[in-house]
């Protein structure tokens, strides 16, 4: 028997999405059982086929069509490493944050800023974290592109 997790934060469209993600997993594995690749093409190839009839706006809203095709198109392990599109579904998130916070990655470099009620300085970006130094420790510490934090500057 298969069990699928989800994160109970997330919003409608994430959820949908992640959804459909684990269900091509299930898919894959009724077929070829445990011999494949987690993330390889037969799950791209079935998580593209179970996608497609969803690509709609009778099922997305349109803001988030664009990037969820282009997503789609090559679809990785993980929607939070496409910035562009985690940054259009964040758009739909539960406003508990308030509207101070912003993503890392829309923060310049230099800039102050905090996270989990600590004070950093922003640094160089690589690929999908940033490396960041703690303002009080002097500590460094790669932090996702996608965190949510509250810019100081």
């Amino acid at each position: 028997m298969q069990t699928i997790t989800l994160n109970s934060d997330l919003n409608p469209f994430q959820f949908l999405l992640t959804y459909i993600h684990e269900i091509a997993h299930l898919r894959v594995f009724e077929n070829l059982g445990s011999n494949h690749v987690p993330h390889g093409a037969d799950w791209k190839s079935m998580f593209q086929q179970l996608m497609v009839p969803i690509l709609s706006e009778s099922v997305f809203p349109h803001d988030l069509l664009i990037p969820l095709r282009l997503h789609m198109k090559n679809p990785s392990s993980s929607s939070a490493r496409d910035l562009f599109l985690m940054k259009e579904m964040s758009k739909y998130d539960k406003k508990e944050s308030t509207a101070q916070e912003v993503f890392l990655s829309d923060v310049m470099p230099g800039n102050t800023f905090l996270l989990a009620g600590r004070k950093f300085k922003k640094g160089e970006t690589r690929r999908t974290r940033i490396l960041c130094e703690e303002v009080d420790t002097g500590k460094k510490f790669l932090v996702s592109t996608l965190a949510k934090v509250k810019p100081l500057d």
